[in-house]
């Protein structure tokens, strides 16, 4: 196991896979963020800060608003330098007859498909996930796609890493007193949904407040609200 360091921008981190934050090859790999180093699930390195401007990677899954339609495409804010494009069939089974019609200022939960240096950043909303292939983006039962109503927040990036893991202890607590849907983007984007809007208000405060702290003051924190606010 990497024991864990604290970089700064241009340090070398050599013999990693890069991820955010981490950029070069074999021995020459320097962080371009500072931060601590870790490690995801999928054995990439990454560096992490607490910063909200978001450097597209080929794979992440992100939330996107979309600023303007162009031609056969939207282009859509990711957090980024610049916004990325998402084709107009882009979408599960989208053909020109059939496809979304998002206006601006819509959101869509989808995965970076290309992120090169010199162009344009591409996301889709087409569905990577096997038993979804054949459904169409009409059906609204889909892991990628249009994220109708419900509230957006934005947050740091640690925090939605922290959201997105499996054993995420304020999410499963959330769960247990309040029914709620849930999206969350590695570009710090966090899209919250339910019953009421009551709830959708208290869901959204306790994950905000619950950024650094230890699962007993994220317990006592639910605890409390739920009380007060049912």
């Amino acid at each position: 196991k990497r024991k864990l360091e604290v970089v700064l921008p241009g340090d070398r981190v050599p013999h990693v896979r890069c991820g955010p934050g981490l950029s070069g090859l074999g021995e020459d790999v320097r962080a371009t963020l500072g931060g601590e180093v870790r490690a995801s699930p999928t054995g990439l390195a990454y560096v992490e800060n607490f910063a909200t401007k978001y450097i597209p990677q080929v794979g992440d899954m992100v939330i996107g608003k979309v600023t303007q339609r162009m031609g056969e495409h939207y282009k859509v804010d990711i957090r980024a330098a610049q916004p990325a494009l998402l084709s107009q069939l882009g979408f599960n089974n989208a053909s020109k007859r059939n496809k979304p019609n998002l206006n601006v200022g819509s959101l869509v939960y989808c995965h970076v498909t290309s992120a090169h240096k010199d162009m344009d950043v591409e996301v889709s909303c087409e569905s990577a996930i096997a038993n979804e292939a054949k459904k169409g983006w009409a059906t609204k039962e889909l892991y990628f796609g249009d994220l109708g109503g419900g509230w957006l927040l934005d947050t740091s990036l640690v925090h939605a890493r922290t959201l997105m893991q499996e054993d995420c202890f304020v999410l499963d607590r959330i769960g247990q007193d309040k029914a709620y849907e849930i999206s969350v983007g590695l570009n710090g984007r966090v899209w919250i949904n339910s019953t009421s809007p009551r709830d959708t208000v208290i869901v959204a405060n306790i994950i905000m407040n619950a950024q650094g702290r230890p699962p007993a003051q994220v317990e006592a924190m639910v605890s409390k609200l739920t009380r007060l606010f049912g």
